[in-house]
């Protein structure tokens, strides 16, 4: 799974993400109240998951109100929106915020490694190319990976999970998932000195979604603990 082989169909394209627009205050606060309110839908269904939603809601909080993630506000608006349950988004952030990653696992499963250390900053801007990818970006990359399938199938009351495949079945939905993916995957390479195009980012962001899928398919819901 994840970037082990290198072995994606990525399509070429001279876009490189572009510099982040000024964000308002306002935004900011209209993004997090989202959040917040998204949370509260999904505990309705997911009591037993209270402490895991109330730390996934301070970091998804923190986050959207950092101006250095300003870029982001829209793709997950849009996933809001949909009534994607946070802890989704979360996952999906969390390629960007060691503080997410390390509370997912600490969450879901305390026998997973945090993470280390970050790939370091390239001294020199280069080009995305998956078949030179140093290891360290290789293992970041799939650290990402599992950290989105704990809160999507580690939740107490399955409900996250059994609400995954439906959700991804909606055309919208799925193509917001993609795009905040995709939007993540830029700002982090971006952050590494890595110019990696739109199109490959939604290349690799849509081998994920069907990663996703396909392991959340094969779950037996009555089995798990």
């Amino acid at each position: 799974m994840g970037l082990e082989s290198g072995d994606f169909s990525l399509d070429s394209d001279t876009g490189i993400g572009q510099a982040p627009e000024q964000v308002s205050e306002k935004v900011r606060e209209q993004a997090s109240s989202k959040a917040l309110a998204g949370i509260a839908r999904a505990r309705k269904d997911e009591s037993k998951g209270k402490k895991a939603s109330d730390l996934l809601t301070s970091i998804l909080v923190s986050l959207l109100r950092n101006p250095r993630f300003d870029s982001l506000i829209d793709p997950v608006m849009t996933l809001l929106r949909a009534n994607v349950p946070a802890a989704y988004v979360v996952g999906i952030l969390s390629l960007v915020s060691q503080e997410a990653s390390s509370t997912i696992r600490k969450t879901y499963d305390p026998s997973l490694p945090l993470l280390s250390s970050e790939p370091a900053f390239q001294p020199e801007r280069t080009r995305f190319d998956p078949d030179a990818l140093p290891n360290a970006f290789r293992l970041r990359i799939n650290e990402w990976i599992s950290d989105i399938f704990l809160v999507t199938t580690k939740d107490p009351s399955f409900v996250l999970s059994k609400k995954f495949l439906s959700e991804m079945s909606v055309s919208k939905t799925r193509a917001a998932f993609v795009e905040c993916a995709e939007a993540t995957m830029v700002f982090f390479f971006d952050s590494k000195n890595i110019e990696v195009s739109p199109v490959e980012a939604r290349s690799l962001s849509a081998f994920l979604l069907k990663e996703l899928e396909s392991r959340v398919a094969k779950l037996n819901f009555n089995e798990i603990p």
